[in-house]
């Protein structure tokens, strides 16, 4: 016969949570119900059944301990600081917002940090992966490029056996005809290994023939825009209809992806399109180009391995060699530019400072806390001597307020949460991040994080009000005698360093600002005011030349032009390598954005040689190349059919990317093989918008289907200072909650040295002290740790934020008048504070606090 037995985890669970007086006769009925359900209806069920009586048993418990054990201390501890709390509800509610607002902003900044340190982590080869980039010396500079060019991905995996896998990646655009209605979408092209070596989960289909140049796949997302499955597709590229079938269907990658594309186009369809020289051209770098290693491959071998290939027909001595960059590093490498379909690299500014005003406001609401906890100990000094005298040692007092330090912490996380919970949206709005949720914080690493926080505040905050509090005479705290704040330099100290907190923080606000206004109002060397960009997808000549016809008929267009983007390549002269940026435009392009011509002269559409064999260079490359007469100088430049141009002009150096950037050699030119990006329109300034509605329609007429987009060029310039716009809010707002915290902790300071002297006070008023002396004589006081505070955070403040604007190279010049204007700040913000503490003991009845004597 069988012997049903429950199992020996769920009886030992039983015997923990029975009391010893019910044990015996609880397991024993248990038992038996447990063996006549295993005989008549199911072991299975049997099991459930006697777990879930052995729960319900919980609510007998009552832990078995002395009542000196230090979970029943622990209890109490609990207990005194809950009703302290409760008591003191007016100071803690103070507390605990100043914790809270500290904890808050400390999790928002972690948050935002957590989500871009993670970026690509996600990935299962992450360790494996690389993108293809180069090492170029030149003049004992060393530079590094990013990018890759088509023959690598032919050439590099078929001669290295070390490389597991390898995808091009380069973005397109194109038009989605789907039922009579046109979508312009931004496309990509990539080879098969891609669905290998980052993780894509495809849904439907399969990749297996994704080598098929009319084989494509998308993701859920889009196929749910456009509500398509496994079929066919039309999409316009330049000027012709292509059919594709759609293979697969993939989950779209997550937001925090290098790589987040919604269509993805084979290589095998690009080579059909492209100019068979770039097919084979090694430096033609107008693609990323991704690199999957096999298991304990040499990076450097790889790495020696692409550079032989690569320059197996360069020049010798050239300096080129070929690296790779570890791929989960791109988002947070900034010394490269990422593009081609990777999003671009995080802003190093934004992470520093919400690092940086993340850590301070914590550091400054976890001073508050000590502040405060000492601005009380009036109210708890008799409380502590008499658990002293009934036999309480100094280390259970000590232990005492460390639980009421982690009490309120905790408190205050848990308001922390709710208020999150609001506020949450739009910090992540904010931030551009506005994929973030309140569920994403509940993630492993953030809950790690959020209670180490969590700790680690419960000590900054609780340690030195616990060693003070647990450390005085008995007999003088009986007595009402007991000070605090009499040679408590380390409670000085504290005020001192919020405020130089504070004063750190101002002068890093002030100056964001100033630059960034000085940045958005500098001058570009060009004019951007009227003049409105039109993007173009489509390079079919006939199609430009009939848009331009109809815009010289427009009453209030001025002047137009052309270009393409700005490019870059190499150039050897006089023996020597040099880089520069290149730009094909339009004979009106210079006289269209009002660019100054300091030599020579502009295109003239007249002229062929202007067409085929000129170029304007500006300030800086003629500087860069040493040229005293550098018009009719032929320069050793080549893109494409191209070469050996003759300079005709020098214009003056103008901004063509961000003044954030330094100002980089620049050649201008026509080409026969003119391929355009841009259209360029000046206004009449009193036209108003009516020129825009026959633009529009000129355009319409001439460029259907592809989409009418109009930027104002100087709105664009202003978005290209998006970040920076961004990085001048989160100081700002860093700065006003630090001066918050500064003020909380100032109030704390100020009543506990005001409430231990109410008799003092109120003796001086009765023997004739004016309100002004009294507010004289504490200003006095305190004003001396606003002056500590103001150096201590000056010095550090100036230093880096040098350092930081350094990093521009148009910059404003730092000035005292920062130091004085976050000076008169934190002053305002102390006299207001003192006023207000002190008018409440002036304005009392001095009998109230001497009666005693």
């Amino acid at each position: 016969m069988s012997v049903f037995k429950p199992p020996n985890w769920m009886d030992r669970l039983l015997v923990r949570l029975c009391p010893n007086d019910l044990l015996e006769e609880i397991q024993g009925d248990l038992h038996e119900a447990f063996v006549w359900r295993c005989k008549n209806l199911s072991v299975a069920y049997a099991k459930r059944k006697f777990l879930l009586e052995v729960l319900m048993v919980s609510k007998f418990y009552k832990p078995k301990m002395m009542k000196n054990s230090k979970l029943a201390l622990l209890n109490n501890y609990l207990k005194t600081g809950l009703r302290f709390l409760w008591k003191t509800r007016k100071y803690a509610g103070i507390n605990i917002i100043g914790l809270t607002v500290g904890i808050t902003v400390c999790w928002m900044c972690f948050f935002y940090l957590y989500d871009e340190m993670t970026f690509d982590r996600f990935n299962k080869n992450r360790d494996r992966l690389y993108r293809v980039t180069q090492e170029v010396m030149i003049e004992g500079d060393l530079l590094k490029f990013d990018g890759g060019s088509y023959i690598m991905g032919e050439v590099f995996p078929a001669n290295i056996p070390q490389i597991d896998g390898m995808s091009r990646f380069k973005s397109a655009y194109g038009i989605v005809k789907m039922n009579e209605e046109n979508m312009f979408q931004y496309m990509h092209f990539a080879d098969a290994d891609i669905f290998r070596m980052l993780d894509f989960n495809i849904l439907e289909g399969s990749y297996l023939d994704f080598g098929s140049p009319d084989n494509i796949l998308i993701s859920a997302r889009m196929a749910r825009t456009l509500n398509v499955g496994l079929e066919e597709i039309t999409i316009h590229f330049r000027n012709q209809d292509k059919r594709f079938n759609i293979i697969g269907i993939y989950q779209d990658l997550p937001h925090n992806s290098t790589v987040r594309p919604k269509f993805i186009l084979p290589f095998a369809y690009y080579a059909t399109r492209a100019e068979k020289e770039r097919l084979k051209n090694w430096h033609d770098f107008n693609m990323n180009a991704l690199i999957m290693l096999k298991d304990a491959a040499d990076k450097g071998l790889v790495e020696a391995q692409m550079t032989a290939l690569a320059t197996a027909d360069a020049e010798e001595g050239s300096g080129e060699k070929m690296t790779l960059q570890p791929y989960s590093q791109i988002h947070l490498d900034t010394t490269y530019r990422n593009g081609n379909g990777l999003r671009p690299t995080a802003d190093m500014d934004i992470l520093w400072i919400a690092g940086i005003v993340g850590l301070l406001c914590l550091l400054i609401s976890a001073i508050n806390y000590s502040n405060f906890s000492l601005g009380n100990y009036i109210v708890r000094s008799k409380e502590v001597a008499v658990r002293k005298v009934i036999g309480a040692h100094q280390q259970s007092v000590f232990s005492q307020f460390i639980c009421e330090s982690f009490l309120s912490t905790t408190i205050a996380a848990i308001v922390s949460l709710l208020l999150l919970l609001g506020i949450l949206p739009f910090f992540a709005e904010f931030m551009n991040k506005g994929y973030l949720t309140f569920e994403d914080l509940f993630q492993p690493d953030l809950i790690i994080g959020g209670l180490s926080v969590l700790l680690v505040i419960t000590l900054i905050a609780g340690l030195y009000p616990a060693i003070v509090l647990s450390g005085f005479k008995v007999n003088d705290a009986l007595r009402g005698k007991e000070k605090i704040g009499k040679g408590s330099l380390l409670s000085r100290f504290y005020l001192t360093i919020q405020f130089g907190l504070a004063i750190f923080l101002i002068i890093g606000m002030l100056a964001a600002t100033r630059q960034f206004d000085y940045l958005i109002d500098f001058d570009l060397g060009y004019e951007d005011e009227n003049v409105v960009t039109l993007g173009v997808t489509n390079f079919d000549k006939e199609r430009l030349e009939r848009f331009e016809a109809a815009l010289s008929a427009i009453p209030g267009v001025q002047r137009f032009a052309s270009n393409s983007g700005y490019n870059g390549t190499d150039f050897v002269y006089q023996e020597n390598r040099y880089s520069t940026r290149h730009i094909v435009v339009s004979p009106e392009f210079v006289p269209t954005l009002g660019i100054e011509i300091l030599q020579g002269r502009n295109f003239d559409p007249d002229l062929a040689t202007d067409i085929n064999n000129s170029v304007i260079v500006n300030e800086t490359l003629v500087k860069m190349l040493g040229l005293p007469d550098p018009l009719g100088t032929v320069l050793p430049f080549s893109y494409g059919e191209f070469k050996n141009p003759t300079i005709i002009g020098v214009v003056k150096d103008f901004h063509f990317y961000s003044p954030k950037y330094e100002k980089m050699p620049l050649v201008m030119y026509q080409s026969p093989q003119y391929v355009i990006q841009n259209i360029l329109v000046k206004l009449d300034a009193s036209a108003g918008s009516d020129p825009l509605y026959h633009i529009e329609k000129a355009w319409r007429e001439a460029y259907d289907p592809y989409p009418f987009e109009v930027i104002w060029l100087n709105d664009h310039n202003e978005a290209e200072m998006a970040v920076e716009e961004r990085v001048k809010k989160i100081a700002t707002t860093g700065s006003l909650i630090a001066v918050f915290l500064a003020a909380l902790g100032l109030m704390s300071m100020v009543g506990t040295h005001v409430n231990q002297r109410m008799k003092e006070i109120s003796i001086r008023k009765i023997s004739g002290a004016s309100p002004a002396h009294l507010y004289g004589q504490y200003a006095r006081k305190f004003a001396v740790w606003i002056v500590g505070g103001f150096v201590l955070g000056c010095l550090p403040a100036y230093y880096y934020v040098s350092e930081w604007l350094d990093d521009y190279p148009s910059r404003i010049e730092l000035s005292w008048d920062f130091a004085l204007i976050a000076l008169g700040i934190c002053t305002m913000v102390f006299v207001t504070t003192l006023v207000i503490q002190l008018t409440k003991v002036i304005r009392a009845n001095p009998v109230v606090f001497l009666r005693d004597e």
